[in-house]
């Protein structure tokens, strides 16, 4: 060791010293020596070599600069303090100023950093490296290396042979070709950079360094095996490093386990398969990876094996799609071998493949033990009988798989299986909605068959599936069964007198349905008869909807009404009001839209003076006219439950409005009146603001689509100064001018007129 007073003493004796060789230099005394120093002529060294230089950079350009004849400068730094030695640009501009024979320099210069940036720290030092001063004027190539066990960094010329680290892996990177390499230092004296086997095990990699390791080993071409398990790789780091093993040709074995790739960074490396002829071992084990889309690949079989073989004991896969890859019965069994034990999966997906029987009988073994899988899809195979067999025995067993999908296979069993798969699922919960299904007279008679057993399910919902009287009768027998439906709605499916009886005879043996919603159909008066005879007696039925549900534009409802319409008239309504006379539980009576007149609606109203139960009738677009409302008059004087009364849309006048205002008068129950779109005008208005006068229980009165006008709505605007009970006026579509609906919006807020 040599300490700087000694070297000022050799410098200051020696004039014409040519080569001087230090092991290390010490910092002792600087300040003094320099000043003797500085009084002397400069030396006429040409060559210096500091073996371990620990001065900090102001320093050595103090000492340097008393050495200008300089030619050779070889220094040395090892875990320094960061300054700017490692800073090219100073360099650069010192030796210019001050050292400008320089013809060959050598440095290495290290430092610790635990910083999880090291890549950027490498890429940050380098390019002050990479000036045209070093790379084309002086040729000085410099190496930076990041050392992943001792997290240190080494900056140094390529022809220097000097580490901090040895038998240890560093990334480096070359300021000349601007890339990276892996390299490993296994003795004081030169570097080994054919090392075949790479540890980066634990290492802390991320993406970002994954991403420069994929550069290194895009030019490598000696290393064969790389370990990079337990690091922080994911998504991203994977893709880079799978596109670069694309061209690949020297790379064997790839452990990656227990990193945070997912499955988009998975599916690179399956792709990867098939274009990358030398990789053999691929390890993807312990990653976050949960969702596998491989659709489109033409994996076939043998690409299947090489899957469940990167896959290893997958613990966090939850979905794997593998549809439209050739799969036949072979794949399969390489696919079942490794997910029968697995406790994550849940969705697999194997739509048009070319799975026959035998693949078949391996994934229904696979569903009567497995407990995770909720989705499977099977369509589009070449599944027959004998798999279509296999998969409903199975499905006898297993209680986890929700949605099977094994349509459009070479056996119509398949769409069988799948069917009452579909039905026995959605029995297990309490709403069974199946509208708009098409369901055809087999899968209606499964649906009847599970009924019959069936314990959970309190609603039931086919509406819009043109069921027909022949398949009501396939449903009434699992209903007749069946212990527990509340609720059975059945609108807009072609169901007609004949289907009207079988319906009759569930309610004559329903002990829990309370609501029966039957609009949309074709029942007439002779549905209306068995429907009636079976209420009669029935005890727990309290809504009963037979209203006919227009949707659509103008076109589509007159032909909806056309198709559909419910053509009760009166004598279905005669067989109803016999019914409502002693039933005792119904609450809602729905008959919108159908046909009953002045003569029906007399027997309706006949029976509602006795009737103890309903509370809501909707007529709606019959043909109750001003005729039917004189008997109106007695429902409202006599009938203590009704409390909600739709007339809309029945041609009513104000000679109607009259009557309808006279029963108000004298009414304690009413608390709902629609007379929306009917003929009412000023004068029908004046009535039943005088109606609203005496009432105290009305809290909602429609009369929007009338011809009210101006004139007729100032009483009824009037009336409410009095009546406090009304709470909703509704006069929309009247002729009522902007002016008065102005003044009547700011003085109540209880109108609605627009």
């Amino acid at each position: 060791m040599c300490r700087y007073d000694q070297y000022v003493t050799i410098l200051n004796n020696l004039p014409n010293l040519k080569i001087f060789s230090i092991g290390e230099l010490s910092n002792s005394s600087f300040t003094r020596f320099t000043a003797l120093l500085a009084d002397k002529h400069p030396s006429l060294l040409k060559s210096l070599t500091i073996g371990n230089c620990n001065l900090p950079m102001e320093h050595i350009e103090s000492l340097l600069s008393q050495t200008p004849a300089l030619i050779y400068l070889k220094l040395v730094s090892h875990q320094r303090t960061f300054d700017t030695v490692f800073d090219g640009y100073n360099w650069e501009q010192f030796i210019l100023n001050k050292l400008s024979q320089l013809n060959q320099f050598e440095y290495f210069f290290s430092f610790t950093d635990k910083t999880n940036e090291y890549m950027k720290v490498l890429n940050h030092l380098l390019a002050s490296f990479q000036t045209p001063f070093w790379l084309q004027k002086k040729r000085w190539l410099t190496t930076c290396s990041y050392v992943f066990e001792s997290q240190m960094f080494e900056l140094h010329t390529t022809t220097i042979k000097v580490t901090d680290s040895y038998n240890l892996i560093r990334i480096q990177k070359l300021a000349e070709s601007d890339t990276y390499r892996l390299v490993e230092q296994s003795s004081y004296r030169g570097w080994t950079t054919t090392s075949t086997t790479i540890n980066l095990s634990n290492k802390a990699i991320d993406d970002t360094t994954a991403k420069f390791i994929s550069f290194a080993l895009q030019h490598d071409k000696t290393v064969r095996i790389s370990n990079l398990a337990g690091n922080q790789i994911g998504d991203d780091g994977a893709t880079y490093l799978a596109t670069t093993l694309l061209n690949n040709t020297t790379l064997v074995e790839l452990n990656l386990r227990n990193n945070r790739i997912g499955m988009i960074g998975a599916q690179y490396f399956f792709k990867l398969q098939k274009n990358n002829t030398t990789l053999k071992k691929l390890q993807l084990n312990e990653n976050a990876n949960s969702f596998l889309n491989l659709d489109n690949n033409e994996i076939s079989d043998d690409g299947v094996k090489y899957l469940v073989d990167i896959l290893g004991n997958n613990m966090t896969l939850t979905t794997l799609s593998l549809s439209y890859n050739r799969i036949r019965d072979d794949g399969v069994k390489y696919l079942v071998d490794a997910v029968q034990n697995n406790t994550t999966l849940t969705t697999l997906d194997l739509e048009g493949n070319r799975i026959e029987d035998r693949g078949a009988k391996y994934l229904a073994d696979l569903l009567q033990n497995n407990k995770t899988l909720i989705i499977l899809n099977l369509q589009k195979n070449h599944i027959g009988d004998i798999g279509a067999q296999h998969f409903r025995e199975a499905l006898q067993i297993n209680k986890t798989l929700v949605k099977f999908t094994l349509k459009n296979n070479q056996s119509s069993l398949c769409a069988m299986v799948q069917m009452e798969h579909e039905i026995a699922d959605e029995m297990k919960s309490t709403i069974f909605d199946w509208t708009g299904h098409q369901i055809r007279n087999e899968q209606l008679e499964y649906l009847s068959t599970t009924l019959q057993t069936n314990y959970t399910t309190i609603t039931l919902i086919l509406d819009g599936n043109h069921i027909g009287d022949n398949g009501m009768k396939y449903l009434a027998n699992g209903l007749l069964k069946n212990k527990t439906l509340q609720e059975l709605s059945l609108r807009k499916n072609r169901i007609g007198d004949e289907g009207g009886k079988y319906i009759a005879d569930v309610l004559k043996e329903s002990i829990t349905l309370t609501t029966l919603i039957l609009s949309n159909n074709l029942i007439g008066d002779d549905g209306a008869k068995y429907l009636a005879d079976a209420i009669q007696n029935n005890t727990q039925l309290t809504t009963l909807n037979l209203d006919n549900n227009r949707i659509g534009d103008d076109g589509a409802q007159h032909i909806a009404t056309a198709l559909n319409i419910n053509t009760i008239e009166e004598n279905g309504a005669q067989h109803l009001a016999n019914a409502l006379r002693n039933n005792t539980t119904l609450s809602l009576l729905n008959l919108n839209m159908n046909s009953i007149g002045y003569k029906g609606l007399q027997y309706l109203v006949d029976s509602l003076i006795i009737n103890k139960t309903l509370t809501i009738l909707k007529l709606r677009e019959n043909k109750i006219t001003d005729e039917g409302t004189y008997c109106l008059i007695d429902l409202l004087f006599n009938n203590n439950t009704l409390t909600e009364l739709d007339l809309s849309f029945n041609k009513i006048t104000n000679h109607g409005a009259d009557n309808l205002a006279c029963g108000l008068q004298q009414n304690k129950t009413l608390t709902e009146l629609d007379l929306s779109f009917n003929k009412i005008t000023k004068h029908g208005a004046d009535n039943l603001a005088c109606g609203l006068q005496q009432n105290k229980t009305l809290t909602v009165l429609n009369l929007s689509g009338n011809q009210i006008g101006d004139a007729g709505i100032q009483k009824l605007a009037d009336i409410l100064q009095v009546n406090k009970t009304l709470i909703s006026l509704q006069l929309i579509q009247n002729q009522i001018s902007k002016r008065i609906q102005q003044e009547l919006n700011s003085k109540d807020s209880r109108i609605a007129i627009k």
